[in-house]
C-alpha cells in the first residue's frame, strides 16, 4: 500500500459509511474513464499528479502537485497560465480561495518549479509567518483540487465536458455565470477545512 501523508495543520478525516460509498462510486467511474483513456487523457494525468501530491511529505513538493492536477483541468493557454489559473479555479470554489490568494498559491508553485524556496513569494510577510501561511496555502490548494476532481467523479454530465483537450476548452470559452452554473454548489474551502478542525476525531 502506498503510504499518504496529511498537509501540516489539517485534521484527519473519519471512514464514514457515506464515504465509503461515494470512494466506491468514485471507482466505477474512474474505471470506465480507463476505458477511455485516450479521451480522457489530460484528466487521468491530473488525477494521478493529486494521489501524488498526497504521497508526498515535504510542503512544497505537495502544493506543486496540487497546483499541477489544477492545472489539467484549466488547460492555461502558454503566455497565460498564471492569470487564467487565477481566474478559472474561481470557478471550482468560493469562500476563502480568492484570485489573490491563487495567484499566490501558483507563484509558489513556480518558485518550486525552478527549485527556489516556496516561501520567496510570501517575503512581504514577517518571517515566522510564513511557514504558516505556506502552509494553509497548500491545504486550500489541496481541498480545492480533491472536491474538483471529487465532483467530476460523481456527476457524468459535467465530466463530460472535461473528456478531450477540445471539451475542456470550449468549457473554458463559457461566460463566467455559465459555467458557475454548471459547476454549483462551489465548495467553500475555509467552511469546508473549519468543519474538519471541529470534527471530533
Amino acid at each position: 500500500m502506498p503510504e499518504f501523508y496529511r498537509s501540516e495543520g489539517s485534521q484527519q478525516v473519519p471512514i464514514t459509511r457515506d464515504l465509503l460509498q461515494r470512494s466506491l462510486a468514485h471507482r466505477t467511474s474512474h474505471a470506465e474513464m480507463r476505458a477511455a483513456e485516450a479521451e480522457f487523457d489530460r484528466f487521468l494525468r491530473g488525477l494521478g499528479t493529486l494521489m501524488k501530491g498526497q504521497k508526498e511529505e515535504s510542503g512544497g513538493d505537495r502544493l506543486h502537485q496540487f497546483v499541477r492536477s489544477l492545472e489539467a483541468l484549466v488547460l492555461p493557454e502558454q503566455g497565460r497560465s498564471t492569470m487564467q489559473f487565477g481566474h478559472r479555479c474561481q470557478t471550482f470554489g468560493r469562500g476563502g480561495i480568492t484570485r489573490s490568494t491563487l495567484l499566490q498559491a501558483y507563484d509558489m508553485r513556480s518558485a518550486i518549479e525552478h527549485l527556489n524556496r516556496w516561501d520567496e513569494p510570501v517575503k512581504g510577510y514577517a518571517s515566522d509567518e510564513r511557514e504558516t501561511l505556506c502552509w494553509q496555502r497548500t491545504r486550500q490548494i489541496e481541498q480545492l483540487a480533491c472536491d474538483a476532481y471529487s465532483r467530476l467523479l460523481s456527476n457524468s454530465e459535467l465530466r463530460e465536458r472535461f473528456r478531450t483537450d477540445d471539451a475542456i476548452r470550449q468549457f473554458w470559452r463559457l461566460p463566467d455565470g455559465q459555467r458557475s452554473e454548471l459547476w454549483v454548489p462551489a465548495v467553500g474551502i475555509e467552511e469546508q477545512l473549519a468543519r474538519r478542525r471541529n470534527r471530533p476525531e
